[in-house]
């Protein structure tokens, strides 16, 4: 059983922001988790890992988690950034939530909505903000 496990896991990798380490995970498909800083970098690893279900990576990110990287780090350090181009891996997530992640990606850099405003624009009552 933990062979089976192992073999499923995919990467990730801890990085350094202005804020403190970050972490991102990954696989072919595309993103698979991502972590803000917590109070130690052990914790940063060990709640990505359970999330994304991944293991420390043993080489570099491909060039295009690389470009993630940079971006996060560049937008933490106050040089704002559009992630909606950003390739996600959708096969853990329900339909609901990728279209909660979509209208999420499509917030523009610098601006905000409330969940009472997504659920609007997925047409839904103000319970489902909740």
């Amino acid at each position: 059983m933990l062979a089976a496990t192992l073999v499923s896991a995919m990467p990730h990798v801890l990085f350094p922001t202005r804020f403190g380490t970050c972490g991102i995970a990954w696989n072919d498909t595309g993103l698979t988790g991502f972590q803000l800083p917590e109070e130690t970098d052990a914790l940063t690893e060990q709640h990505l890992a359970r999330k994304a279900r991944s293991l420390l990576a043993t080489e570099p990110p491909p060039g295009w988690v690389q470009g993630v990287i940079d971006r996060v780090q560049q937008h933490l350090d106050g040089k704002l950034q559009d992630f909606a181009g950003t390739v996600l891996d959708w096969s853990r997530v329900t339909d609901f939530q990728q279209a909660v992640y979509l209208q999420a990606q499509a917030i523009k850099p610098g601006y905000k909505k409330s969940y009472g405003e997504i659920a609007k624009l997925m047409a839904l009552g103000n319970e489902a903000a909740r």
